[in-house]
């Protein structure tokens, strides 16, 4: 297994490593770059005869005389006048890892500097300018410090200060060897190297801090701190703090422990525990995670402990019970694996014996990716399995409307081939219909199993190549007769080349195509019913003809003073396609397409391979946009069309013809990025008769500033759907943000989903409250409560709201997000 097939590591709030984030004081977290930047300090010429007050200092061992010491330029000092402070990978302290901490040489400065060669050197600082002691990545700084040469040791006192591992340490006494990187500091403070930015850590965190009564240092890898105080809040505003009696950390093992540790919030102490232990920066440990807790109305009140389980660096395991007021104890179990040709997760969610229903409520969820890319170039494998208990569960369960709705879960299992010009997919996929009595739902087909080719060539003596190979099993669960709501199942074929011509020049394009629809049918005798219109077996064989063209014409104008170019873009597409009568064929997977703009550019008035449209008919549209001369930016598209037909279209799902009409409705569009905070867009399909809109959409997003946001969403169908949408955050001064979103159906008169609460920043710790609401079917809701403390650079306490927001509310930001990452040099020392 490579070192890099590693899961991402799971947060872990306070129980599990309440000092991971707290106490990794004076451990290497990462490796030092501050004094990257000098090798050696500038020191004056031996002949200028100046009062020294910087310079190298080495220890008794006499390094100098020590060839290794030579070559690795060990109490070197180059000229002042030729050598100054620069960024240089080859001066960087890391590349001296190999190096014996004795054959380093130290450094010291100060306002005077006085001793005995080779024994001892006391160095005095003065005049605000303090005695400073530097080797490999430490370096100590006090009002005096003594070095004793032979023992090779320090005894600072009078303003400590001790920059260790990118840690700072300060207090009024300290003494330290050099050669083992130990010694201990008294009652004094520390501050903790703020950590690198990360894709799942982007919460603003000032840099963390603390106290304590004693800090020791047990070797470069072990500290151990007595007497402990830790926050990331700032002196004056200490609304949090972790205390323990004890904190060690080892670096090397990348792990620590705490004995008697509390975290309290506001005098409140929010959690106790007598032993500890926690990882060491991003390494995975198991142990509890922070619990949560909650409020439904579908589940009552809601408790959670999940312990995580770290079985391997490429394999976890999390058992999560979850007590639920109003069901009883559910046990969730999530197992993940990652290697380095595959990755998956396991997951099972039990209660034996719901308090409402009296019967075991299960769901079961099996992802999993596999690349056999070693053995077959482009070749992967995937498995999607989903299947619950019964019809309500994700109703009752859910967490989001999203999850309420899905009545439809996919139990699925396939092979992709993906090559230069060409993908196959081998499947087998069957479905779990959850159903609701007050609103049906069809059980679809299930493929059992389905090859699919598809395949292209561009510019072969400029021709254009195309292939769409299908061949599938169609099976379904009510396949005889004399069931309730039978369907007749079989086997289908399909192939459909195609071979196009694109003409391309400036300002213009044509690209005429041909290609033939060939498909061969084969049902089930037992599945179709006396007198069915459908044939044992069928064939056809249906040519297409289109040609699509356009034009594009530019000029510079000018609009409330600002400089455009706008485009007139006219564009034509022509279709022919003969009548063939298919209603002997079943529709497996095919259905009258949604028509829109997009739609009026395709030959085919359905999606699926098992009708093809008659036509005879003309496309005319055309667009025209303004583009920011300055920018490039597109500050307003707008486009109309509509399709005009020759003969009617004969061509429906069953028997009866599809349309007799001569022109369709008309489709337009209006939409761009107005503003560089504004932008909108819009769709209209009118009705060629009356004039009247039959389907509409509308959706505006200003985004003024991170953490400010407006989104407004208006969907219409004629005689079926009428929905508003809003919701947005919006700060209120610098600590409160309120955020929310109503969706509501005016044809129904109820509110689909919505959602309200607020943030408030803390500085060091945020609350969030949020109100949360959505329909489960067409007569029931879940109201739903999320409370949660975060403690920022520690853990989150209660339930966390963050994925609804994200969900409900397109642009939402944290209000403790952070800024630009934190500079490489914040901490020089």
């Amino acid at each position: 297994m490579s070192p890099r097939a590693r899961l991402p590591r799971r947060s872990v709030p306070p129980v599990a490593r309440p000092a991971a984030l707290a106490f990794a004081v004076g451990a290497a977290l990462h490796a030092w770059p501050a004094l990257a930047q000098q090798a050696t300090p500038a020191t004056a010429p031996a002949e200028a005869a100046q009062p020294a007050s910087a310079g190298t200092v080495r220890p008794a061992a006499d390094t100098a005389a020590d060839p290794a010491a030579r070559d690795s330029g060990a109490g070197l000092a180059p000229d002042a006048s030729s050598t100054g402070l620069r960024f240089d990978r080859g001066l960087r302290f890391d590349r001296l890892g190999d190096v014996p901490p004795e054959r380093l040489p130290v450094f010291v400065q100060g306002a005077k500097i006085e001793g005995v060669p080779d024994r001892s050197t006391r160095v005095v600082g003065a005049d605000g300018t303090p005695a400073e002691v530097r080797r490999g990545n430490s370096v100590l700084r006090a009002d005096t410090i003594d070095y004793d040469q032979i023992r090779n040791t320090l005894d600072a006192d009078g303003s400590v200060q001790l920059y260790r591992g990118g840690s700072s340490y300060r207090g009024p006494h300290a003494f330290y060897e050099l050669d083992t990187d130990s010694g201990r500091l008294g009652k004094g403070e520390f501050t903790i190297e703020p950590r690198p930015p990360s894709a799942t850590r982007i919460v603003r965190t000032d840099p963390p801090r603390g106290s304590a009564d004693l800090t020791e240092f047990l070797g470069q890898d072990i500290v151990r701190l007595l007497g402990v105080r830790y926050t990331t809040c700032t002196p004056d505003n200490e609304d949090w703090f972790l205390s323990a009696k004890e904190v060690e950390i080892d670096q090397a093992a990348r792990q620590g422990s705490a004995r008697n540790a509390v975290v309290e919030f506001k005098g409140v102490p929010l959690f106790a525990s007598p032993y500890l232990r926690f990882p060491v920066g991003e390494e995975r440990q198991s142990g509890f995670l922070a619990p949560t807790f909650g409020a439904t109305t579908s589940r009552g009140i809601e408790f959670s402990l999940p312990y995580y389980l770290n079985l391997a660096p490429n394999r976890d395991y999390t058992l999560t019970p979850r007590l639920l007021g109003k069901r009883g104890l559910e046990l969730g179990n999530e197992f993940r694996y990652l290697g380095e040709s595959y990755s998956g997760v396991l997951l099972a969610n039990v209660i034996n014996e719901d308090k409402q229903t009296g019967e075991r409520r299960w769901l079961l969820r099996a992802i999993h990716e596999q690349s056999f890319a070693d053995t077959l170039r482009g070749a992967s494998g995937y498995v999607n399995f989903q299947r619950v208990s019964d019809n309500n569960y994700l109703s009752d369960f859910g967490t989001s409307i999203v999850s309420a709705a899905n009545r439809q879960l996919t139990q699925e299992a396939g092979l992709r081939w993906n090559g230069s010009g060409w993908n196959l997919l081998l499947r087998e996929q069957k479905f779990q219909v959850l159903q609701d009595p007050t609103n049906p739902v069809a059980v679809p087909y299930e493929r059992e199993p389905q090859l699919n080719l598809r395949a292209w060539k561009y510019d072969i003596a400029g021709f254009d190549l195309g292939l769409d190979a299908d061949a599938t099993r169609f099976t379904h669960p009510y396949n005889r007769p004399w069931m309730t709501d039978a369907q007749v199942t079989g086997n289908r074929a399909v192939v459909i080349p195609s071979i196009s011509y694109p003409i391309l020049a400036p300002g213009l394009f044509i690209t005429p195509k041909v290609q033939l629809n060939a498909a061969s049918y084969s049902l089930d005798r037992e599945s179709l019913p006396d007198g069915s219109i459908y044939r044992p077996t069928y064939q056809r064989a249906i040519p297409t003809t289109s040609v699509d063209a356009g034009l594009v014409f530019e000029r510079d104008t000018s609009l409330f003073g600002n400089a455009y170019q706008q485009t007139l873009e006219p564009r034509l597409f022509y279709v022919r396609t003969p009548y063939r009568d298919q209603s002997a064929a079943p529709m497996f997977d095919t259905a009258l397409a949604d028509f829109n703009y997009a739609r009026l550019f395709s030959e085919n008035a359905y999606a699926g391979y098992d009708r093809v449209s008659d036509a005879n008919q003309l496309t005319t549209a055309v667009t025209t946009r303004f583009l920011e001369s300055e920018t490039g930016l597109e500050r307003l598209r707008a486009a109309i069309g509509q399709r005009f037909y020759f003969s009617d279209q004969r061509v429906g799902p069953g028997t009866e013809p599809l349309s007799n009409a001569s022109k369709s409705d008309y489709i337009a569009l209006v939409g761009g990025d107005l503003t560089d905070t504004l932008s909108a867009d819009s769709s209209v399909q009118f009705e060629s008769q009356t004039h009247r809109v039959y389907r509409g959409t509308v959706t505006t997003r200003w985004r003024p500033q991170p953490g400010t946001s407006l989104n407004f969403n208006y969907r219409y169908l004629q005689g079926v759907l009428e929905q508003y949408d809003l919701g947005g955050q919006f700060p209120i001064g610098k600590r409160w943000s309120l955020l929310g979103r109503v969706n509501y159906s005016t044809r129904e008169n109820r509110l689909v989903e919505g959602v309200a609460g607020f943030e408030y920043d803390g500085c060091c710790w945020v609350g969030r409250v949020v109100l949360q609401r959505y329909a489960t079917s067409s007569t029931t809701y879940t109201t739903g409560f999320f409370f949660q403390l975060e403690l920022n650079g520690l853990a989150r306490v209660g339930n966390s709201p963050l994925d609804a927001l994200r969900r409900n509310i397109p642009g939402y930001r944290p209000i403790n997000a952070g800024g630009a990452p934190a500079p490489s040099y914040l901490q020089y020392e």
